[in-house]
C-alpha cells in the first residue's frame, strides 16, 4: 500500500486565493474541533493528499526568534486567550503562507516579542508579496491587530471577510488547487510492511531470522510475543528478561523488529496517527519513521528515560516493550494540551 507524506505549507508557493482558501479551511477545523491554536507557525500546518489539514502541536521548549514571532500577543503577555486569539492566529498563517516570514520577526528573541506585542510589522505585506490586493491585505491586517478587541470578532466572520477575495470558482476550487499542486510532482512512499502483525506471522519471522543466523534477533521477536500477551505477574519477568536483550542490540536493530504503541503524538486535530511502529512509514534511520498522517517523526527509544527528554521537546516516541511503565511517566505537568 502506497502513502503520501503530507506537505507542509512551508513548502509551498502558493498564490493569494491559495492562501486565503487555506485560512477557510483552518478556521473551520479549529471551529469543528474546538481546538485552540497556539501558533501560525505554517510549519506546523500540513496538507495531506486526501485533502485533509493538520496541526501539529509540536512546540517543544523552542524559544528562537522564529518560533516566537508565530505567538498571539496574549500568548507572548501570558494573558487568557479568545476566540479572537484564533482569529489573530489563523490570519497570521496566511500571512505566512504568503510570505514564508512571520511579519514580527526580528535579530534577537526579545526584539520578536515587543513587535508582536505592539504590532509592529517588519515590513509592510504589499511588500512581500506585491500581487495581494488592497482590500486582501485590509482584511488580513484587521485580523491581526495586536488589540483583540479591534480584531475581526470571530472566525466565522473572517471568513465572510475573505469569501469574496476568492478566485471566481470559490475557495472550495482554491483549496482543491493547492492540494493539487501539493502532490502534482511528489512521488508516494511506500509503508513500512505489517506482515508481522500477529504472533503467528511474527514467530515464523522468529525462524527465518534464526536460519540467517540472527540469534539475538530471533528471541527478541519470541520474547517480544509473549511480552505482549502476558499480563499480571508474568510480565515482569519477561520483560526483565527482554530488557538486557533490547540493550545488547541497541535501538538501530531492535527498532525494524519492534511494533510498539505509539507514546506521545504532537499532532492535535484533523486526524488520527497510525496507533503502532510498524505501521509507520519507513525512513533511512532503522531507529526513525515517519507518521503518514501528520508527518511528525517518531523515535523508537528502548527505555522511558531515553524517551523523556524527546517528549519534553515535543517529540513523538515510542518505547521498547521491555521497558517497565507506569500509568502516566511520560505526562509532564506541561504539555496537558498535546494530545
Amino acid at each position: 500500500m502506497s502513502h503520501w507524506a503530507p506537505v507542509s505549507l512551508h513548502a509551498l508557493t502558493v498564490t493569494p486565493q491559495q492562501a486565503l482558501a487555506f485560512g477557510v479551511e483552518l478556521s473551520k477545523l479549529v471551529e469543528a474541533t474546538g481546538f485552540q491554536l497556539r501558533t501560525a507557525d505554517p510549519r506546523r500546518y500540513l496538507i495531506s493528499a486526501d485533502g485533509s489539514l493538520h496541526v501539529v502541536d509540536q512546540l517543544g521548549r523552542d524559544l528562537s526568534a522564529e518560533t516566537l514571532s508565530w505567538f498571539s500577543p496574549e500568548y507572548v503577555r501570558g494573558l487568557e486567550t479568545s476566540a479572537t486569539s484564533d482569529v489573530f492566529l489563523v490570519g497570521l498563517a496566511v500571512i505566512g503562507a504568503l510570505t514564508h516570514r512571520s511579519p514580527y520577526l526580528r535579530e534577537s528573541p526579545l526584539d520578536t516579542l515587543r513587535a508582536a506585542m505592539e504590532g509592529q510589522w517588519a515590513q509592510p505585506l504589499r511588500a512581500m508579496r506585491p500581487d495581494v490586493v488592497g482590500p486582501m491585505v485590509e482584511v488580513l491586517v484587521r485580523a491581526v491587530l495586536p488589540k483583540p478587541e479591534q480584531r475581526t470578532p470571530s472566525l466565522a466572520a473572517l471568513r465572510q471577510a475573505l469569501g469574496p477575495l476568492a478566485s471566481p470558482l470559490g475557495t472550495e476550487h482554491d483549496w482543491r488547487s493547492l492540494v493539487a499542486q501539493c502532490f502534482s510532482t511528489r512521488a508516494p512512499l511506500e509503508a513500512a510492511p505489517d506482515e508481522l502483525a500477529s504472533d503467528q506471522a511474527r514467530l515464523v519471522a522468529a525462524d527465518q531470522l534464526e536460519e540467517e543466523g540472527r540469534h539475538d534477533e530471533a528471541q527478541w521477536v519470541r520474547l517480544e510475543c509473549h511480552v505482549r500477551s502476558a499480563e499480571g505477574s508474568a510480565l515482569e519477568p519477561l520483560r526483565e528478561t527482554l530488557a538486557p536483550l533490547s540493550d545488547a542490540l541497541g535501538p538501530a536493530r531492535v527498532a525494524p523488529l519492534a511494533r510498539g504503541p505509539i507514546e506521545r503524538c504532537p499532532l492535535v486535530c484533523g486526524g488520527a496517527c497510525p496507533g503502532t511502529w510498524e505501521r509507520l512509514l519507513l525512513t533511512t534511520d532503522p531507529a526513525v519513521r515517519r507518521c503518514g498522517t501528520c508527518g511528525a517523526d517518531v523515535l523508537f527509544e528502548l527505555t522511558v528515560a531515553a524517551a523523556w527528554q524527546r517528549v519534553l521537546d515535543g517529540r513523538t516516541v515510542v518505547v521498547d516493550v521491555a521497558a517497565p511503565r507506569t500509568f502516566g511517566d511520560l505526562t509532564p505537568a506541561d504539555m496537558d494540551q498535546i494530545t
